[in-house]
């Protein structure tokens, strides 16, 4: 199994990781005193193929002291094939298996964000649609051996990873229209799956659109075919665009409305030492 986009995505984690809370007062929480206890951030998320996405417990107390923090899987994603825990390097982490794994919030003396670690959890290309990731906190205990709460008032206990897996889209001619830095322009596009699926670094897709501009003639002058999936959830996922001998790429995020059979989707282009141009266009069902 290949891991995609992670060192990007890690990119904007290390942002995350860095974010700065003030802790005048974290023993106090919503207007009340609490015993020193362990938390997820937040409650859960949503994962889709190729998406790496941050568990962060916190310890919103004063503690001079390291705490360990005991975690389980549960849920029926499967370890290994709908969620990989890799480390902030990409790889995939030694210490963790299919049950769970531990984590630890160091004591930084003088420190005055929130102490934390961060589970990184990385949604493989071939993670089944509907799935879902249950971690717990089972336990967390200090260096010295106090146990603290784990949770808070019966929540943030658990975090849950609701996993969006690829799946079909109507295919066809649809009716496409540009606007942007390039001026607008109307026409058709056609959304093929061919037999066999298109690979892009390893990575294979499941949908072909026939000119990623929306324009029959293409602004460069030919059709430029992009390979892409869709989500149960309507993201689109797509490689980075790359115009063979003509020096140009371009990132596309898109999303895909069910209800209206509608596609649409932002390219930003990379080109001739100037970057940030780009277009949108949306592509309906005929």
């Amino acid at each position: 199994m290949r891991l995609m986009r992670i060192t990007a995505a890690l990119g904007v984690a290390a942002l995350a990781l860095a974010g700065c809370e003030d802790i005048t007062n974290p023993v106090e929480e919503f207007g009340r005193l609490e015993d020193p206890y362990v938390r997820f951030e937040t409650s859960g998320t949503t994962g889709t193929p190729g998406s790496t996405n941050l568990v962060i417990f916190q310890l919103p107390t004063r503690l001079e002291d390291t705490v360990d923090i005991s975690f389980s899987f549960g849920g029926d994603a499967v370890f290994g094939t709908d969620f990989v825990v890799v480390d902030e390097a990409g790889n995939p982490r030694t210490d963790v298996n299919a049950s769970g794994g531990s984590a630890v919030i160091p004591f930084v003396a003088g420190q005055t964000t929130i102490p934390r670690d961060t589970l990184i959890i990385f949604v493989p290309f071939a993670a089944n649609d509907g799935r879902k990731l249950e971690i717990v906190i089972e336990s967390a205990v200090t260096r010295s051996g106090r146990e603290l709460e784990t949770g808070f008032v019966d929540q943030f206990r658990t975090f849950d990873l609701s996993i969006e897996g690829f799946v079909d889209m109507p295919t066809g001619t649809y009716a496409a229209a540009r606007d942007g830095d390039f001026g607008t322009a109307t026409g058709t596009v056609t959304i093929t799956k061919p037999a066999t699926p298109p690979v892009v670094d390893g990575v294979s897709y499941d949908f072909v659109i026939s000119d990623v501009q929306g324009n029959p003639s293409g602004i460069f002058g030919v059709p430029v075919p992009w390979a892409f999936s869709v989500t149960s959830g309507g993201t689109v996922v797509a490689p980075r665009l790359d115009v063979d001998g003509l020096g140009v790429t371009a990132d596309v995020v898109g999303t895909f409305d069910f209800d209206t059979n509608t596609l649409s989707y932002e390219l930003v282009l990379d080109c001739c030492g100037a970057a940030g141009f780009g277009w949108t266009v949306e592509a309906v069902l005929q």
